[in-house]
């Protein structure tokens, strides 16, 4: 995004511009929460979450799928899968 649209309209920065050294695009950079208008959250993983952080060792095997262990964002949504992410776009209920 260029800096000249985020300074022409400070007032929708919720992170005040001077604390802010790069924008970057990251698509679905907030799932499995959801992004109002454009994705809805998926549930599933969330609930996959919530199990998994009843304990350590489940917290961590979570975090080692879904965090640590993708190389970069792009294996990260490949891991989720486009057929998921495009349920999400589209408002349907994700499942499995």
């Amino acid at each position: 995004m260029d800096t000249d649209e985020i300074r022409a309209y400070p007032d929708r920065t919720v992170v005040p511009y001077f604390l802010v050294d790069a924008v970057v695009p990251a698509p679905f950079g907030s799932f499995p929460g959801e992004m109002p208008y454009l994705y809805r959250r998926d549930e599933e993983i969330l609930r996959e979450w919530v199990e998994c952080s009843k304990t350590e060792e489940g917290s961590k095997a979570y975090l080692d799928k879904y965090v640590y262990g993708p190389k970069n964002h792009q294996e990260y949504l490949e891991l989720i899968g486009q057929e998921r992410l495009d349920r999400a776009v589209s408002g349907r209920e994700v499942r499995g």
